[in-house]
């Protein structure tokens, strides 16, 4: 089973992924690591806050929903 990873920027840039089921812990543990940044989407269900406020998440995650709608169904 694939997955579709959203990585988020703080400052608005990102990334989509598409990774495999068995890869996906890792993948995950890797970008909290090294690119510790960024906000991670998988599925459209954020997984990681990166180094956002917590009062900052809302809008975040509408953006997230945004760009899997565009990327889901043009």
């Amino acid at each position: 089973m694939k997955h579709l990873v959203l990585n988020i920027y703080a400052n608005g840039d990102y990334v989509f992924d598409s990774v495999d089921n068995i890869e996906l812990k890792e993948y995950i543990e890797y970008n909290k690591l090294w690119r510790f940044g960024r906000l991670i989407y998988v599925d459209g269900q954020r997984v990681y806050n990166g180094c956002i406020k917590s009062e900052y998440l809302s809008k975040y995650d509408a953006i997230a929903r945004k760009l899997y709608r565009q990327k889901l169904f043009g």
